[in-house]
């Protein structure tokens, strides 16, 4: 697949439901997402691809103001029609700081010939976090995450799973969520220029999470 002009239209059908005990800095309670986008030429573009994802995150409260989230998801691109294959912009993709935090953005995926991430058709991910207040407008976690991308739609076995652990800041700026992450990674898949065991990632997020 090489890089190219790419239009996609595509309808959105999204549910939500919110669960939790309160919108900014959660104790218990469940959230959960799901959508799919199904995108056709006979909308208008040029690609024909359905792509889906499915988000939940689960709050628990075992003692005092200490947080227990478990958080996860999967997606997945699925190209029919006259589209035989996704293209690079919209194939699944794992790293940053939505997910897997000790890697680079981007970054996990099958890989080239030299190394690099080009991409799969679907990926899941989970997290576990413990988190621990230490002032009234800051709290510290501790966490660890996992996941695999696919070269194959709807199957959730790659080359890894690939895992962090890390530690991060959370600051409650005006109601504005602000967090620094510090995370490495514990595994990587064969052949990963991008991202080295052992070697810590620095990253920075602002605003709510799901």
């Amino acid at each position: 697949v090489e890089n190219g002009d790419l239009l996609l239209t595509s309808l959105v059908l999204a549910w939500s439901m919110d669960y939790t005990d309160r919108l900014i800095r959660p104790m218990r309670g469940l959230r959960m997402r799901a959508g799919i986008m199904p995108g056709s030429r006979a909308l208008g573009g040029d690609t024909d691809v359905v792509q889906t994802e499915a988000v939940a995150t689960l709050f628990l409260n075992p003692v005092f103001r200490l947080v227990l989230s478990l958080r996860g998801g999967v997606k997945s691109v699925d190209p029919y029609g006259d589209t035989d294959e996704a293209a690079l912009p919209l194939r699944s993709y794992l790293g940053g700081s939505r997910d897997l935090r000790g890697f680079d953005y981007n970054s996990v995926s099958p890989l080239d010939d030299e190394g690099y991430a080009m991409g799969g058709r679907s990926a899941w991910w989970a997290t576990a976090e413990y988190r621990v207040p230490l002032l009234r407008w800051m709290d510290l976690a501790v966490y660890y995450d996992i996941g695999d991308v696919s070269p194959d739609s709807y199957t959730y076995s790659g080359a890894g799973p690939v895992g962090n652990w890390g530690v991060g800041v959370l600051i409650q700026a005006e109601e504005f969520p602000v967090r620094f992450d510090v995370a490495t990674p514990v595994t990587t898949i064969d052949g990963d220029r991008q991202n080295e065991e052992g070697k810590p990632r620095i990253s920075f997020s602002a605003g709510y999470r799901f």
